[in-house]
This record gives structure tokens, sequence and C-alpha cells, in this order.
């Protein structure tokens, strides 16, 4: 059962919230988004390595996409 859903996250899932957080916020121009709210959940589904860098590649391409939309 994920951390999220039982109510309490540990000090890695934090983390790892922030970093892929920093991450998106780095390579977006936050001007050009106004006060559009996004929300971003990443589920790795087999945690064999490089989980942050999954995570923060599969972020991004979620964006990618909902920013299509909202053009």
């Amino acid at each position: 059962q994920r951390e999220a859903s039982r109510g309490k996250q540990g000090g890695r899932t934090l983390e790892i919230q922030r970093l892929i957080g920093r991450s998106l916020r780095a390579a977006l121009d936050m001007s050009k988004l106004g006060d559009v709210t996004l929300y971003v959940d990443c589920d790795v589904i087999q945690a064999d390595g490089g989980t942050r860098t999954a995570s923060i590649t599969g972020a991004m391409v979620a964006l990618a996409d909902a920013l299509k939309v909202i053009k």
C-alpha cells in the first residue's frame, strides 16, 4: 500500500516529491502558466533502480501532455 494512501509519508517520499517539484519548475517558464495549478502523481511500477529519474521523466511527459490541453 502506498504511503500517500495511508496518510503518512516518510522522509524519503517527501524528498522525492521535492526533487520532482524542483525539477519540473526548473524546466518550465512558470510566468507563462499564470494561476494554473497542476497536480502530478508518480507511481513507479518496477523499482529496479533509477526511481527518481523515472519519476521525473514520467512527470515531465505527463506535464507536456497536460500543457497541450491547456493551450
